[in-house]
């Protein structure tokens, strides 16, 4: 079983700031990057719930995980760092983490082209 770094006493009791230096100290320790993303999840999740103003945690760590490796875990929990990048990273991390999601956007366009077609072809003059 996989021993967690905090307890959910920790999460939701230690200041955001704290939090956000102990979670990149563990990521230097362990290397752990679904375990990391995870446990920013429960701070955004936190900032929901709370009366704590953190835009965006672990913003920096966040960018550069998504920006040099891709995990399972990145792929479940990517939409919810949308705000952390910009427009081209995002282009970027998307096309990395699903391969065929270009493939498929190319797809897409094409059958809006055909039904536009196929409407223009039987609207009545």
């Amino acid at each position: 079983m996989l021993q967690q770094p905090f307890t959910p006493r920790q999460m939701f009791r230690l200041k955001p700031k704290t939090l956000e230096k102990r979670i990149t100290a563990y990521y230097a320790l362990s290397g752990d990057q679904d375990n990391v993303i995870k446990l920013v999840r429960v701070l955004q999740i936190r900032q929901v719930l709370g009366k704590e103003e953190v835009s965006k945690p672990c913003d920096e760590l966040i960018r550069r995980l998504y920006l040099n490796g891709v995990t399972e875990a990145m792929k479940r929990y990517c939409y919810y760092f949308y705000d952390y990048f910009t427009e081209a990273e995002w282009k970027e991390i998307l096309s990395r983490l699903f391969v065929v999601l270009p493939k498929l956007q190319r797809i897409y366009q094409l059958l809006v082209i055909l039904d536009c077609y196929q409407v223009e072809q039987f609207v009545i003059p």
